[in-house]
């Protein structure tokens, strides 16, 4: 691991909002209001986080290095951000929280419909790799 444990703790946890609001949403899909806030709310958290990793990788001209997986001996998945990746995360970030904002009204229309959760679902998933 590369880059200091606050900014390590800062990308898990960019991480860990996204995929709760993925997963969470599937979870309560019951209750379409609280799966929509839910999933929104962890969004918008999860883009200010990694907005912050992002302009903390900018200013400190430092890369984050993290190993998370090792599948065999030569196959891992593992996540870096240097500078150039911390700019497109910062810009990617930012607007996933204005969008998740805007979401929290704009889906009430689609209320008691079952595709709603698995778009939500859906459109965090989309938003991960990135």
């Amino acid at each position: 691991m590369i880059g200091s444990s606050l900014d390590m703790v800062l990308f898990i946890t960019t991480l860990s909002f996204f995929l709760f609001g993925t997963f969470a949403a599937v979870v309560v899909s019951q209750n379409p209001r609280t799966a929509n806030l839910i999933s929104h709310v962890s969004s918008f958290l999860g883009g200010m986080t990694g907005a912050v990793t992002a302009l903390r990788v900018l200013l400190e001209q430092q890369t984050i290095s993290l190993s998370a997986w090792h599948i065999v001996s030569d196959i891992s998945l593992s996540f870096r951000i240097d500078t150039l990746s911390a700019f497109f995360l910062l810009i990617i970030c930012v607007l996933a929280s204005a969008v998740s904002i805007y979401s929290i009204g704009y889906v009430t229309e689609y209320y008691h419909k079952k595709m709603l959760v698995y778009l939500e679902a859906a459109s965090i998933c989309f938003c991960f790799p990135w």
